[in-house]
């Protein structure tokens, strides 16, 4: 994960997920993983916004 500073209070988050075999990403993906990723960083932008 890296994270960037865009100026006027904004970062860019940047993560890359590596997997070694198709199959272990479809599992991921399957899991559903992916929108419990999505909806932490909504929760993180709530938190944070709450913090203003």
């Amino acid at each position: 994960m890296t994270l960037e500073d865009l100026g006027d209070g904004r970062t860019r988050v940047v993560t890359h997920s590596i997997f070694h075999t198709s199959a272990e990403r479809d599992g991921m993906l399957e899991s559903g993983m992916s929108q419990g990723l999505s909806a932490s960083y909504v929760a993180l932008d709530q938190l944070l916004d709450s913090l203003k």
